[in-house]
């Protein structure tokens, strides 16, 4: 179940009409009827007033059913290679804009993104992406140098790793969602060590970055 459909059933359950609903909220019906269609989303304030009206907690309110995803057709097609692409990842996750994806493996796309003093290469785990946006850009910068970019290119380096975000108050009541500026000691199938102890699931992985100064 995605936020809108739990908003939809929590509503339904208590009886509550979508009017009703915004009257104990303070919003609109029209802001109601877009989280339920996800055509919007509530900021943290209405999602907490909202756990309260249906008595849940906030990890009850924005759970979402286990996604089985393969990744899409695009991850790899011609049109998307070696061209600047904005990669668009599910829920709240945050994917890279200007990147140049040069290649992937079972479960990373890998890209780079040049900047002026600078370039960031980096991850993004290919079962968050939704969608890969060619942009118009004429420009090509030189990718020679990254074509066998891998996940070796981030192990014992400094590294920003991003988690999955969906419930988007983690970090403030919960576990953390982002690491940065984080030395990535080492990376199994399904684990990666930050450090010397600590320990994450890669399948919470959505993105990993590195920067390398020019």
């Amino acid at each position: 179940m995605n936020l809108g459909e739990i908003l939809i059933k929590a509503r339904k359950d208590r009886g509550l009409s979508q009017e009703e609903l915004a009257g104990q909220l303070g919003v609109s019906r029209s802001a109601v009827a877009k989280w339920e269609s996800g055509r919007g989303m509530p900021d943290i304030e209405n999602i907490m007033r909202l756990a309260q009206v249906f008595h849940m907690t906030v990890d009850e309110l924005l759970q979402a059913a286990p996604r089985e995803k393969s990744a899409p057709d695009c991850a790899m097609d011609k049109d998307c290679l070696m061209r600047c692409c904005t990669v668009t990842l599910s829920d709240w996750n945050d994917g890279p804009a200007d990147a140049y994806p040069v290649g992937e493996d079972d479960r990373f796309l890998f890209y780079v993104c040049p900047e002026k003093r600078s370039v960031r290469i980096g991850a993004v785990a290919k079962s968050y992406i939704v969608k890969i946006e060619v942009s118009d850009k004429k420009s090509k910068p030189d990718l020679t140098a990254f074509q066998d970019l891998s996940r070796r290119d981030f192990i014992r380096q400094t590294v920003d790793i991003d988690l999955d975000s969906r419930r988007f108050l983690d970090g403030l009541i919960g576990p953390e969602t982002e690491y940065r500026d984080t030395y990535l000691s080492d990376m199994t199938e399904d684990t990666l060590y930050l450090g010397v102890s600590h320990a994450v699931p890669l399948e919470k992985v959505t993105k990993i970055e590195r920067c390398i100064t020019r």
